[in-house]
């Protein structure tokens, strides 16, 4: 007996849904896939964008922080000069402060010893040196106090 080829046809219709119907559900989990895929690759085409912004951000900060420290080191570099040439201007005012006090000294006593005379001399010959000018465009230099005369009591 041969069967009923509406049912034949029925039983290879419903095959080919369930066929159909399973494919389609992969095709599904296949999409679900691909879109969690694409939400991924999105989050890390956003991560490394913004890393790159960062990446700009902290170029251009550096850049502007340099730029400031370079003037900050500018700036101190005239207050150090600065700061030289108001001891340059004090230390010539002491200069002759000491040279009107020896002055008068010697002025008040004419009759001084040849001894005593040089002493005087010796002694302002040391505040000259103690009280000479800096060099303001060599900051680096030090510069070492003379040793005052043996001259104590010889006034």
């Amino acid at each position: 007996m041969s069967e009923n080829p509406e049912s034949e046809s029925t039983r290879t219709l419903a095959t080919v849904a369930r066929d159909l119907s399973v494919r389609v559900d992969q095709l599904g989990r296949q999409l679900t896939v691909s879109r969690a895929q694409m939400l991924r690759m999105r989050y890390l085409t956003a991560a490394f964008g913004l890393l790159a912004v960062a990446a700009v951000l902290g170029a251009i900060y550096s850049f502007q922080l340099s730029r400031e420290v370079e003037a900050t080191v500018a700036q101190n570099r005239e207050t150090q000069v600065q700061s030289c040439q108001n001891a340059n201007q004090a230390r010539e005012a002491n200069r002759i402060l000491w040279g009107f006090v020896l002055d008068l000294s010697t002025a008040s006593n004419p009759d001084r010893s040849p001894d005593r005379q040089a002493a005087m001399e010796e002694l302002r010959t040391w505040i000259n040196a103690l009280y000479a000018p800096r060099d303001c465009s060599d900051l680096s230099r030090d510069y070492s106090f003379p040793d005052p005369p043996p001259i104590i009591g010889q006034f």
